[in-house]
């Protein structure tokens, strides 16, 4: 009996009691099936001598299948071949036999290879464990089986995966250009490998595959890693193996220096490259080489040309991170942010984060970089966040900083975009990107109204007197200054201003010394800043005419308070500027000589003789006053504007002014007391009814008013607006009113007034009755004019009214909540051609605050379900839960304005204006709309809550 029968009556028998494998018997059934791939296998993979391979050849026997055939029908006899020959062809079936896997009922090609040493100038193998290989493994590029020389080769063939090579190999690799020998070798050796390392399931066991193929295991212990910690504490000597094994010396000394050491200690690259003599560049790429081979083998298993295999705790723990921090996108991170956010995915304690901060910062696709614009700190930025783009967020972090600096108070957010833009040009800043810049400078600090500041102790001397003036809302002696800032600057900064704080002050340009009284003011008040005796002067020069010391008062304390007789005292000891023309009457030296009327000669007396002939002289008791004050001027030496003073002061001439012509009239001594008494109860009528009309406006004011206080600045000009009352007269009827009270906001400079009387009946607010669901007040900025108002076509078109405005104002006016109706107002306010991009910010909003405190008194009402993880990500995500319970109906309306508000609204050029201004009314009246619906349903939950 042959050896192969003998084989097949020995397996047989097992065969049947399985009868998945019943049809595994032998090489008969093997090479039967003509389609099988075992039966095409190349004649060389029988490993025959040459003799024997050419002896087949000749008779058109080409492959294995062929072969057996012929044994088997006894075609290959010693009267065709000799007998060498045949007795090969018998032994090598023989040995076949060895090589049947029982489960598959297949040649084991790869075992026979093995053991028969093919492969080395022919691959044309398989093995059952490759049927059960995993997709995942099998999409496994082929650099995750370790070649040198083989890779290029077989990507250049387009096997750049684990399946595209096994599916070649089972087909037979031969004529393959620029494989050679030792690339065979590595080709064979990785498949054998592969081959033993595949499980039951399919899946790739890499440390057994490490193990046959010879490969270092990292970290290189057989003790069980326990936790994060530990594998966290090893990841720099894991690191650097991977660096001793694969890099040269340089690679491995660049790395040392740059990666292995903290930040404070880490060498420039200027530093390093004049170390080796070699550019900073090329230290640069060494470093990169270091980190991309690191990362390439732990995130894509791409293990090209290396000779190691890290273990797969370490593959999870970093991707585990990669994951969590893919999920912020191209987000900036402060350092200190940066490292609490790994010790929370890691679950270890920070300090294992920051004892190698560096190096698994690098690994995870990460840098650090300094700047100005960062403050004292450190920022993070993605790999994928270029120079460019890295410096340009810096530059608008410093820009921002640079305005803030300057800026006396605390200012909205929004408010800063329109100087930070036109410095930024092409760098411009979003809305939506401010929150962001504000929290990676540690420069910057946010209030709880959500006003933003720069830190007082990092500014300089001239910037913190600033803010401490206005924060007083007056002015501050210099010594007054610097104890405030004392209080609030670190003691070791005391001792440095002794001696020469107001050469910081002259150095700020928005100071400006008062006189000589060691008073400083804020420049924006416009506080007239030279001495009183300056003051007097420009006044005297503004009027172009001699004053009463009541006028000159009145003018001067408006401008500089002073008392009157202070004033007087310093007019006269002041002779070289100033001239008392008469009985209180003042004009400039100037002027011209007044020796006449300082000697008495134009006493009163003589000024009435003068009047009372020259009127004779005329024959007319009313004449023009140009002609009266020219014969006045003849007669006494005084120049224009002192004659025009002297006689318009004069008690008994009555002018008054008929078109473009002034003329003049003497009095009788009757007229002349009469008038006096006039005017004296005229002022004193005219006391009592602007305190009346003051306090009939005031009341009608707050009568209007939903807020308790109104700033006071608001109040007065509201008055002198439509009163035409000054305001000087109006602080007087506030600041001695019983009715109503000024006070002032506590740190700030704002004074409110508000009624006494309405103190105690303040209103609540109409839903909230919880204090976490009150939104958080809108930032809108101040709506400062353009300059391109001065043109009055322009602003004719700026401020005329829109198809649909008063609709939208009448439904804003319907609104309960007072925040979202000041709020979409105000927003209202900036629906012109210029500022529909800040209107529609303010409507987006004030949309998404009501949806949010929608969604909380849901939740907390228990009304309607809500998804936590999924429905407070953002506004989409609200919309989406509204639509999805039926409290909004067009979906696909709600997204489009969300759509255009976020690429519209946020980024409008000059040139676009004009397109969405016709679209911008009719958004902000559909932002109004859905916010009525959200007030209805608001009213719906609570007032279902409450009757429950």
């Amino acid at each position: 009996m042959s050896t192969l029968n003998q084989f097949i009556l020995e397996f047989a028998p097992r065969s049947l009691e399985q009868p998945k494998q019943a049809a595994a018997i032998g090489l008969d059934d093997i090479f039967s099936d003509r389609t099988h791939l075992d039966r095409v296998r190349p004649l060389r993979m029988l490993q025959l001598s040459k003799h024997s391979l050419c002896a087949l050849e000749k008779t058109g026997t080409l492959s294995t299948g062929g072969a057996y055939d012929a044994w088997q029908r006894g075609h290959l006899n010693t009267s065709h071949f000799s007998p060498q020959v045949v007795e090969e062809l018998a032994e090598k079936f023989r040995i076949l036999e060895e090589f049947i896997d029982q489960e598959s009922a297949r040649l084991d090609w790869i075992e026979y290879a093995h053991d028969q040493r093919v492969g080395i100038s022919w691959l044309c193998f398989s093995s059952p464990s490759f049927g059960r290989l995993h997709p995942a493994d099998a999409q496994k590029g082929i650099a995750s089986l370790h070649f040198f020389k083989a890779q290029n080769p077989l990507r250049e063939q387009g096997w750049d995966t684990i399946g595209k090579l096994i599916g070649a190999v089972e087909g037979g690799i031969s004529d393959v250009r620029n494989l050679g020998r030792k690339a065979f070798e590595e080709i064979a050796s990785s498949v054998l490998a592969l081959s033993r390392s595949i499980d039951s399931e399919g899946n790739v066991n890499w440390l057994s595959f490490a193990e046959i193929r010879g490969l270092t295991v990292i970290p290189s212990t057989n003790q069980w890693l326990h936790g994060n910690e530990e594998l966290i504490m090893l990841l720099p000597e894991m690191a650097r193996e991977t660096v001793v094994i694969s890099g040269k010396g340089k690679e491995l000394a660049v790395f040392d220096e740059r990666l292995m050491k903290s930040r404070e200690e880490r060498p420039t690259l200027e530093k390093v490259g004049q170390q080796f003599q070699v550019t900073r560049e090329r230290i640069r790429q060494l470093e990169a080489l270091s980190i991309s081979r690191i990362r390439n083998a732990i995130f894509d298993g791409d293990y090209d040309q290396t000779l190691f295999r890290f273990r797969p705790e370490v593959e999870t723990l970093v991707r585990r991170a990669s994951r969590f921090l893919s999920e912020f996108g191209e987000r900036i991170w402060k350092t200190p942010e940066w490292i609490r956010e790994l010790a929370t995915i890691w679950e270890v304690p920070e300090q294992f984060i920051s004892r190698n901060l560096t190096l698994i910062t690098e690994i995870l696709g990460y840098g650090e970089y300094s700047g100005r614009g960062s403050g004292d700190g450190w920022l993070v930025f993605p790999a994928s966040v270029t120079k460019e783009m890295r410096q340009a967020q810096l530059t608008r972090i410093e820009v921002i900083e640079d305005i803030l600096a300057d800026k006396p108070l605390p200012i909205r957010p929004l408010d800063l975009l329109p100087e930070c833009n036109q410095r930024l040009g092409d760098n411009a800043i979003l809305p939506d990107d401010l929150e962001q810049l504000f929290d990676l400078s540690d420069r910057i600090v946010t209030d709880d109204q959500g006003l933003i500041s720069i830190r007082f102790d990092l500014l300089t001397l001239g910037q913190q007197a600033l803010r401490v003036i206005v924060e007083s809302g007056e002015p501050l002696h210099y010594n007054e200054i610097a104890r405030l800032i004392d209080e609030r600057n670190p003691e070791s900064k005391a001792s440095e201003r002794e001696g020469r704080i107001t050469a910081h002050f002259v150095r700020q340009s928005q100071l400006s010394p008062i006189g000589r009284t060691g008073q400083w003011t804020w420049v924006a008040w416009d506080i007239e800043t030279g001495t009183v005796s300056e003051v007097a002067q420009r006044a005297l020069e503004e009027a172009g005419e001699a004053l009463t010391s009541s006028q000159l008062h009145e003018e001067v304390a408006a401008k500089r308070p002073i008392a009157a007789t202070s004033l007087r005292f310093i007019l006269q000891k002041n002779p070289s500027v100033f001239t008392e023309l008469g009985p209180n009457l003042w004009g400039l030296k100037k002027w011209g000589d007044a020796a006449l009327a300082t000697s008495g000669h134009w006493t009163h007396e003589a000024l009435s003789a003068f009047l009372e002939d020259f009127f004779a002289e005329e024959g007319t008791d009313e004449v023009v006053f140009s002609k009266l004050r020219k014969q006045f001027e003849q007669g006494s030496g005084y120049t224009t504007p002192q004659a025009s003073g002297i006689l318009r002061a004069y008690p008994r001439l009555s002018i008054e002014t008929r078109g473009r012509a002034r003329y003049a009239r003497l009095l009788t001594e009757a007229e002349t007391a009469e008038r006096i008494s006039r005017k004296r109860r005229e002022r004193s009528v005219q006391h009592g009814a602007n305190w009346n009309a003051i306090q009939r406006w005031l009341d009608q004011r707050f009568d209007n008013l939903d807020e308790e206080a109104c700033p006071l600045v608001d109040l007065v000009k509201g008055v002198e607006t439509d009163l035409g009352i000054a305001r000087h007269i109006t602080y007087g009827v506030i600041s001695n009113s019983e009715q109503f009270e000024t006070f002032q906001i506590e740190g700030t400079p704002t004074k409110l007034c508000r009624r006494v009387s309405n103190v105690a009946a303040l209103a609540t607010e109409p839903f909230l009755v919880a204090p976490e669901s009150v939104p958080t007040p809108i930032e809108v900025p101040v709506n400062t004019p353009k300059k391109e108002d001065s043109k009055p076509e322009l602003a004719a078109a700026q401020k005329s009214a829109f198809p649909g405005e008063s609709r939208i104002r009448q439904s804003i006016g319907s609104l309960k909540y007072h925040v979202w109706r000041d709020e979409l107002t105000r927003g209202l306010d900036f629906m012109t051609p210029s500022n529909v991009d800040i209107a529609l910010i303010c409507a987006g909003r004030a949309f998404d605050e009501a949806l949010r405190v929608l969604l909380e008194i849901a939740e907390r009402k228990n009304k309607i379900p809500v998804d936590r993880d999924r429905d407070h990500q953002g506004l989409k995500s609200r919309i989406d839960w509204a639509v999805r319970y039926r409290l909004f109906d067009d979906s696909d309306e709600l997204h489009l304005l969300r759509k255009e508000r976020n690429q519209h609204a946020h980024n409008i050029t000059s040139k676009d204006r004009t397109q969405i201004w016709t679209s911008g009314p009719f958004l902000f009246g559909k932002y109004v709309d859905y916010i009525i619906v959200v007030e209805r349903h608001l009213a719906r939950f609570l007032g279902a809550a409450s009757a429950a």
